[in-house]
């Protein structure tokens, strides 16, 4: 059963870094190539070497990236590297297959009459998808305990040897020191301030892509009556909850204090029920992911 388990855990993961490389390839092939920015990270420096030779953009991310695996090899954990040189494997796959395909790069110069303009309400609409697709692909390798390689590494083994420093903050270092560096090949500061936004959203996406896909809602009840708030939770929308015993700050006087999990979409009516019952105070928030039983479904069977 154990058996069984992880390897049904190991093919998710395979599934994982597999969608990470192709959203990769897609962020870096279709709306970065032409868009005249630097994205964060390993990226972005691929992306300006690209550029400024007759190599590809998947030579490049495999040049920098592969003696970086080396290094994490020797410092970081095993399956974190192994994960990571797959992803990096698989996407300069991606990217090949885009490249050899020729599957249009969304262009952001048009012609009008005569003239050669830059199209620039399309350069940031694709600094945005850069890094909606960039954060996914990132959210998904954290997911899985891993990372699309790049300066996470150099980040990571920085934050091992050195314990007060915060692995974030240093990948955003340098990231900044890249994009700072990419005024240089565009001698532009709009390609700039578009690099930082790409990063921007890259990080919110990434935040987004890590959550538990399944809506839930923490609820914390405060009340005198704590019977009739337990048959509410338990048997009208069947989810588990806590009691713990607690004393009024004003009124020094006892009551309890409820902990449940419901699901969102049964967050109106829950709180419909609960405004019947008197002294009865109740605050919610939403959780970002949920591990162990949980009931999605009244039907579910109680564990």
């Amino acid at each position: 059963m154990e058996k069984a388990s992880s390897r049904i855990k190991i093919l998710k993961d395979i599934a994982y870094i597999v969608l990470a490389a192709i959203a990769g390839a897609v962020a870096i092939h279709i709306f970065a190539k032409n868009a005249n920015f630097a994205p964060a990270g390993c990226d972005g420096i691929a992306q300006m070497l690209s550029e400024a030779t007759n190599l590809s953009f998947y030579i490049w991310s495999l040049i920098i990236n592969l003696p970086l695996i080396v290094v994490g090899y020797i410092f970081l954990k095993k399956k974190y590297v192994l994960y990571t040189l797959l992803y990096i494997g698989l996407n300069a796959l991606a990217v090949f297959i885009l490249e050899t395909t020729n599957c249009p790069s969304i262009p952001v110069v048009i012609t009008v009459g005569s003239e050669t303009i830059t199209d620039t309400g399309m350069r940031f609409v694709c600094t945005i998808f850069t890094g909606l697709l960039l954060g996914l692909r990132t959210g998904f390798m954290l997911k899985i305990g891993a990372s699309s390689g790049g300066v996470d590494i150099p980040a990571c083994i920085i934050g091992k040897k050195m314990k007060g420093f915060n692995v974030e903050v240093i990948i955003t270092g340098f990231s900044l020191v890249i994009i700072g560096s990419s005024y240089f090949l565009y001698h532009d500061f709009i390609s700039i301030l578009l690099s930082i936004i790409e990063m921007l959203v890259l990080t919110l996406s990434a935040a987004y892509a890590q959550k538990d896909l399944r809506h839930a809602v923490e609820c914390k009840i405060i009340t005198k009556h704590p019977d009739e708030v337990k048959q509410i939770i338990m048997n009208k929308f069947r989810h588990g909850v806590t009691i713990v015993e607690a004393k009024g700050g004003w009124t020094d006087k006892e009551s309890e204090i409820l902990f449940t999990v419901i699901g969102i979409r049964e967050l109106s009516a829950f709180l419909n029920l609960i405004a019947t019952i008197p002294d009865t105070f109740t605050y919610y928030n939403e959780i970002d992911g949920l591990l162990g039983n949980f009931r999605w479904r009244r039907e579910d069977v109680a564990k």
